[in-house]
């Protein structure tokens, strides 16, 4: 929802929003009514900074659709492993505990070491970085 707010602020039309985000011209609006999107995660400063900069290279055409999906996942799991979610995750299950889970940092953890040892043996096998 963020980053569709800022586009918006930034003069991009609803449906060009849409177009390079993947998303329906219903769905944009609703994310500008804040109708939708649970969570707004530019109480972090680091996120929103990371958001602001994200939107100004959307609004300036250097990222858009698959590429700017690949800069919505690395956020993703930037959010997850600062464990920004907590609150979230609480909210659906009042049985974890935000303050001792490690649930989320961990899952990335994982998650990166598997990505940094594909990419590590993909560079020996192509001496490029990335599989042939």
């Amino acid at each position: 929802r963020s980053l569709v707010e800022r586009l918006l602020a930034r003069g991009m039309r609803s449906v060009d929003v849409a177009k390079c985000l993947g998303l329906s011209l219903s769905l944009v609006s609703r994310y500008a009514r804040r109708e939708r999107g649970l969570q707004d995660f530019m109480v972090y400063p680091d996120v929103a900074k990371y958001i602001e900069k994200l939107a100004d290279r959307v609004f300036q055409g250097e990222v858009c659709g698959i590429s700017l999906y690949k800069e919505i996942l690395m956020l993703t799991l930037y959010i997850l492993g600062r464990k920004y979610a907590c609150s979230l995750h609480y909210a659906i299950d009042r049985d974890i505990n935000p303050a001792s889970c490690r649930l989320c940092p961990d899952l990335v953890s994982s998650l990166m070491s598997g990505l940094l040892s594909w990419f590590i043996i993909c560079f020996i096998r192509s001496n490029k970085h990335g599989c042939n």
